[in-house]
C-alpha cells in the first residue's frame, strides 16, 4: 500500500485472538503475514535515511531522562527502542529511507494443547520407583547430577512452546531521501514516548511512538513541516513459521491466519487516517 499526504496518521491495529471455534474473516489470499491480539499505531507524515550501527546513548545535556543516538538501529537487542504497556510492545529502528517496527502481543506463542503430542508436562507410562531411584543416588553419592534427574522424572519438552514475534511494519518512502542532517533517535524514559527527527530536502520530519494502556494500542505519529512530503509503501513481514492472508482495502490491511505449531489464530488490521 502507499499512502500520500500532507499530514498523515497511520494505526496498525491488532485485534483479540480469535477463539479456537471461529473462522477469521478472509477475503483474499496473499502472501504470508501475522498477528494476534490487539495492537495500534498512528502516524503523521516521514522518511528517512538507513544506518548505521550505534554503540550506547549520548550525553545529551538537555536530555533529562532520554535516551538519544545520532543514528538508526541496526541490531534489535542492543539497539533498537522498547515501548510498551504490559500486553503489547514494539521496538523502534529509526530507518530515514525505511522504518521498522517489530511489534510483540503477549498471547502469541507456540506450545500448549494444541500441539501435536502434547501432554501437559506428565508422565506418558507409570514409573514406578522413580522417586526412589533419585532419592537413592543422593543417599549414596550426596548429590545427583541434574540432567540425570531430569531424565529419571521429567518429559521431553513435547509442546513447552515459545513466545513469538507478532512481526515487523515496514515503512517504506516512495522516493529515496536526498542528503540528511539533524538526525536524532531518541526514547524520554519519563514518559515513555520514542521518537525520530531529521531534516531532508528543506523539510523537517518528526515521528513519535508510544504505547497507551488504557486504550491498548500503539501509536506512531509521523509529521512533516511541510504539506504533501510524506509518500510511503506500507508492509507488514513476519516469520516463516506461521500462515496468512492478506487482504487490503480503502487505506485498510488486514491479516490474519494461524501458527503452524499450535494452530493459534490471530488477525490483525492496519488503518492509515490523514490529520
Amino acid at each position: 500500500m502507499t499512502t500520500t499526504g500532507a499530514n498523515l496518521e497511520a494505526c496498525l491495529i491488532v485485534q483479540p485472538p480469535v477463539r479456537a471455534d471461529e473462522e477469521p474473516a478472509v477475503e483474499s489470499t496473499s502472501e504470508p503475514v501475522k498477528m494476534s491480539r490487539r495492537l495500534f499505531v498512528t502516524g503523521t507524515a516521514a522518511a528517512a535515511v538507513g544506518g548505521a550501527a550505534i554503540g550506547r546513548a549520548a550525553a545529551d545535556p538537555q536530555a533529562g531522562h532520554t535516551l538519544w543516538y545520532g543514528k538508526p538501529a541496526t541490531n534489535w537487542e542492543s539497539e533498537s527502542l522498547p515501548i510498551g504497556n504490559g500486553a503489547l510492545g514494539a521496538s523502534v529502528f529509526g530507518g530515514v529511507a525505511s522504518e521498522l517496527l517489530q511489534f510483540n502481543e503477549k498471547t502469541l506463542w507456540t506450545g500448549g494443547p494444541g500441539s501435536p503430542g502434547y501432554d501437559f508436562g506428565n508422565w506418558r507410562t507409570p514409573r514406578p520407583g522413580a522417586i526412589e531411584t533419585v532419592q537413592r543416588r543422593i543417599d549414596v553419592d550426596g548429590r545427583a547430577e541434574p540432567d540425570w534427574v531430569a531424565g529419571q522424572l521429567g518429559q521431553p519438552r513435547n509442546g513447552y512452546g515459545a513466545y513469538q514475534s507478532f512481526g515487523d511494519l515496514v515503512l517504506t518512502q516512495a522516493a529515496g531521501p536526498g542528503a540528511v542532517s539533524g538526525y536524532r533517535r531518541h526514547l524520554d524514559i519519563a514518559d515513555a514516548v520514542a521518537g525520530v527527527s531529521y531534516t531532508s530536502g528543506g523539510v523537517h520530519y518528526t515521528r513519535e511512538y508510544f504505547a497507551t494502556a488504557p486504550d491498548n494500542v500503539i501509536v506512531a505519529r509521523l509529521s512533516a513541516d511541510k504539506p504533501g512530503r510524506i509518500s510511503f509503501t506500507t508492509a507488514v513481514r513476519t516469520q516463516s513459521n506461521r500462515t496468512a492472508t492478506i487482504t487490503s482495502r480503502s487505506g485498510r490491511i488486514t491479516l490474519s491466519g494461524r501458527l503452524n505449531d499450535n494452530g493459534l489464530r490471530f488477525e490483525s488490521c492496519l488503518l492509515y487516517t490523514s490529520l
